[in-house]
């Protein structure tokens, strides 16, 4: 979690010139109050906050295992371009689970993602966070808050390859702005959500043998604008009203996976994700209590370049296949220098399970 600026407070309430000099606290001691009239409020943090923060996030940079590792059992006759030693079990159409937890010092989430394939190459995949915990940190308090996160639904298709070791799939992301961005923890804000609906188009290729296999994801991420109004109160008196339509930055995510056999069932794996960020826009509307509109735009400053390490070992247990690892942040650059934080290291457990794979690997 990323500390709360006092610019980047300012950006996500809006454009209220020199009227706002410090933070809600600050302006209530004055008998000045910040009402907001809108749904929608954007989170007032720092330029890492919406993407590192959040868990839609988590399987673009992480790919679920049966992804990254196909089960042992080949499958010569795969029509999908699949990889050699693919259970066939694996590719056959039929619903399954995708899921992850991730834990760090300020969070904590589990990911429900369910799918179901509906034709050879065709997959519908929904995932919706669930946040145990989410704690930020302000100058005086770190308050916190749980709740559900933003729905993210998927289509993947997986295109028909001349090697049956390689396997190229395009996916489209829908994600819904089902998080609540207005959660409060007492005066505080604890945003679950982003306030507004995003869309990101990628692409995977991946090369797999029974002993070891490598895959890369590219992901483009765009937001839609999420519309805020702030009034500006004082003494019961409407002193401004402004309107922002704040588009978050969008977004360029790269990772690249390894994996290796150890044991028939054991597997060590490194990777490593590049996340670049934009700036982001938000341009507003302020009238004040004599009628007088004053329009403009300005940069949210959320461009930040940040890498990631991922070291960790899946274990094959037929049906369930775990996946245990840590995230080390290696590189942290932000266009706001003040927003420069030391990021934690998570600790991740992913998981898919595929009911229909215990019948084959186990003889039932």
């Amino acid at each position: 979690m990323q500390k709360l600026q006092i610019r980047n407070f300012v950006i996500a309430l809006g454009a209220l010139g020199g009227l706002l000099v410090g933070v809600p606290h600050a302006l209530a001691q004055q008998g000045v109050e910040l009402t907001v009239t809108t749904e929608g409020l954007r989170e007032a943090t720092s330029s890492t906050e919406l993407y590192l923060s959040d868990p839609s996030y988590s399987f673009i940079l992480v790919p679920p295992v049966e992804e990254l590792m196909p089960a042992p059992l080949a499958d010569p006759g795969g029509k999908d371009g699949g990889a050699g030693g693919v259970d066939v079990l694996t590719w056959r159409p039929g619903i399954g689970v995708e899921s992850l937890f991730e834990v760090s010092q300020h969070q904590s989430c589990f990911v429900l993602g369910p799918y179901y394939r509906v034709k050879e190459r065709l997959w519908l995949k929904a995932r919706l966070p669930v946040i145990f915990e989410r704690t930020l940190t302000y100058y005086d308090a770190e308050p916190s808050a749980s709740g559900l996160g933003d729905l993210s639904l998927q289509v993947d298709y997986a295109w028909p390859m001349g090697r049956k070791d390689t396997s190229l799939r395009t996916r489209l992301d829908v994600v819904v702005p089902t998080g609540d961005s207005e959660k409060m923890d007492g005066d505080y804000l604890v945003p679950l959500g982003t306030g507004a609906w995003g869309f990101s188009l990628g692409g995977q290729y991946s090369r797999q043998t029974p002993r070891s296999g490598y895959l890369a994801n590219l992901s483009a991420r765009l937001n839609t604008a999420n519309s805020v109004t702030v009034q500006h109160v004082q003494a019961d008196t409407v002193l401004a009203t402004i309107t922002n339509e704040i588009t978050n930055a969008p977004s360029l995510a790269l990772s690249l996976f390894g994996w290796r056999s150890v044991t028939p069932k054991l597997a060590a794996h490194l990777g490593a994700s590049l996340l670049v960020v934009g700036d982001g826009e938000t341009a507003f509307s302020r009238q004040d209590a004599a009628g007088a509109v004053t329009e403009g735009s300005y940069g949210n400053g959320q461009g930040m370049v940040v890498l990631d390490l991922y070291p960790g070992l899946t274990y094959r247990l037929g049906p369930l296949n775990p996946f245990l690892g840590v995230r080390i942040p290696v590189v942290s650059e932000y266009d706001v220098e003040r927003d420069r934080e030391d990021r934690d290291v998570a600790v991740i457990l992913q998981f898919t399970y595929q009911p229909g794979r215990m019948r084959h690997e186990y003889g039932e």
